[in-house]
């Protein structure tokens, strides 16, 4: 059974020591632009949906979910 993955785009600041909320799974800091037309700093996977208030706090955009990580 494959795992199912959530990942979100930092749109702030690239990943770092306090910048996204704790027990990721794997990042990326490859910057773009997001399909809201933002920029972003990177992608951080998660194994868990984020709260609202995670995304407000960290300043983070919800990308989708993928069965696959970055490595």
């Amino acid at each position: 059974m494959k795992k199912t993955y959530y990942f979100y785009y930092m749109l702030e600041r690239p990943v770092s020591i306090g910048t996204q909320p704790d027990k990721f799974v794997s990042f990326t800091d490859e910057q773009g632009v997001t399909p809201s037309d933002h920029h972003h700093w990177g992608l951080v996977y998660y194994d868990r949906p984020l709260s609202d208030k995670e995304m407000n706090d960290y300043e983070m955009e919800y990308g989708g979910v993928t069965d696959s990580l970055p490595w």
